[in-house]
């Protein structure tokens, strides 16, 4: 296949079909449409999901003030964010610098030169061999772009700049989704702390009322045993919590620019997990294509793949250049400036390559499997960011399934903490009654901390396979 013309038409195609060939649009455009049967399917069963646009700061739907700190900080000061936006203003000076290319380049030319020309020489019987030359003058260079050489070059330059966007783009989103995704499992693991100390000083008591009974002869000292060794267990896992919380405000201090122990004075206090939205607004399947930086990234791969083929096929045609000076050229300081020692020169030049046109076929056959190749890694990358969406889409919904159930089942197991304690207590029931439903509530209590951690931070995943590089300032593009 030989790519000799890249039109509106085809870039267009392109968009939605990830490839040049006709036959392609008709092949992946099923996709798509899949994927927008997925919204509706999704969206019929649950009512969090609905189609309209998504909300471009999106862990604002989180309304925790501490977590949109933490993500304005994150921009400012990330130093990922700051590389990136360090590569697309570079990259936007690229393509200032590449329009200038169709403009003619003019130089200024000034010198003086004293030469001693030689007797023995060509000007040997000239009177005077010494020599003062004055030149001062302007030269003028202008590629005539007849076969597009040089707007093709731009196109390139163009679709590096938009790689660079894209880039940001995607190290934007994905570092927000970091800050989100740490203060989520932060909140989280301040949730099971908060358990287990509730449990610690519930163990204790139990504890303590089994010595209690043990001492004055009523209890037994397998109970007390028991009781002593539930307790130790408790306090076993605090450490490793507490481990946990720190290092995940270490991260965020990070994450947001900043050395590992600045936020642990903001972020030490314990607060709940951040609700989740009543509503998920997922946009259309098509707008998802338009959106994901990581296809956005690809495209413009492929967009600069299409602008190097055709540079290298505009080898094949030859270069024309207008050339033109104008200066004042004497051999007295005197005379320099006059109508005498003016000097003009102009005319085309052109240069070709046809005597190495082996090693031109060779160069274009080698962008053109490039752009094979980036034709594919587009067709991927789309179809990874479908996956990516219905797993998401997918894992979100059950998890919150999952989280029902596991609701339902604390309000079960503390109504049978509640009867086990009182059958205890009236001497009905042993002290092993106890524990074994404190265990399971212990259990079923840290299951459903881990559920509701995990289905934020599945609701996270959710935004970043939606796209969530959309909330970039309109004035960074």
């Amino acid at each position: 296949m030989k790519i000799k013309n890249i039109s509106l038409f085809v870039v267009a195609t392109l968009l939605l079909s990830c490839s040049i060939e006709k036959q392609s649009a008709t092949t992946h455009m099923p996709q798509v449409q899949k994927l927008g049967k997925q919204f509706a399917m999704e969206t019929s069963k649950s009512q969090k999901f609905r189609t309209s646009e998504p909300v471009a700061k999106w862990w604002t739907q989180f309304k925790d003030d501490d977590l949109t700190y933490l993500v304005n900080k994150g921009f400012k000061n990330n130093f990922d964010i700051k590389i990136a936006m360090a590569n697309f203003l570079k990259s936007r000076a690229i393509v200032e610098e590449a329009g200038t290319a169709g403009l003619p380049t003019m130089d200024i030319r000034s010198s003086y030169t004293r030469q001693q020309l030689s007797e023995e020489g060509f000007f040997g019987d000239l009177q005077e061999l010494d020599i003062n030359l004055y030149d001062v003058g302007l030269d003028a260079f202008w590629e005539v772009d007849l076969f597009g050489r040089l707007a093709q070059n731009n196109k390139r330059a163009l679709a590096i700049n938009k790689q660079a966007l894209a880039d940001l783009e995607l190290i934007s989103m994905t570092i927000t989704a970091e800050i989100v995704r740490n203060y989520i499992i932060l909140r989280g693991e301040q949730y099971l702390l908060q358990i287990a100390k509730r449990n610690l000083e519930n163990q204790s008591k139990i504890y303590t009322t089994a010595l209690d009974l043990f001492e004055s002869g009523l209890g037994i000292d397998l109970d007390v045993k028991q009781a002593k060794s539930e307790l130790r267990l408790i306090e076993a896992n605090i450490p490793t919590i507490e481990a946990n919380i720190a290092r995940s405000i270490r991260r965020l201090s990070v994450l947001t620019g900043d050395i590992p122990t600045s936020l642990f004075t903001r972020l030490r206090e314990e607060k709940r997990l951040p609700d989740i939205p009543q509503s998920i607004a997922m946009g259309n399947p098509t707008d998802l294509l338009r959106r994901r930086a990581d296809i956005q990234k690809a495209e413009q791969q492929l967009m600069q793949a299409f602008a190097e083929y055709n540079l290298a096929y505009s080898d094949l045609f030859p270069r024309v250049t207008l050339k033109g000076s104008i200066g004042f050229i004497a051999t007295a300081f005197g005379r320099w400036l006059t109508a005498g020692a003016l000097e003009t020169n102009f005319g085309p030049s052109i240069s070709w390559k046809i005597l190495n046109l082996q090693r031109v076929l060779a160069r274009i056959d080698q962008n053109d499997a490039t752009t094979k190749n980036r034709i594919y890694s587009y067709q991927k990358t789309v179809l990874n960011a479908l996956e990516e969406t219905e797993n998401a889409i997918d894992n979100f919904s059950k998890e919150e399934v999952r989280r029902n159930h596991l609701v339902q089942a604390a309000q079960d197991v503390n109504s049978a903490v509640d009867i086990a304690q009182q059958r205890f207590e009236k001497g009905i029931d042993p002290i092993l009654r106890v524990l074994d439903v404190q265990r399971s509530q212990l259990n079923i209590e840290s299951q459903l901390v881990r559920s509701e951690t995990n289905l934020c931070l599945q609701l996270v995943i959710l935004y970043k396979a939606l796209g969530g590089g959309w909330y970039l300032p309109k004035s960074t593009r």
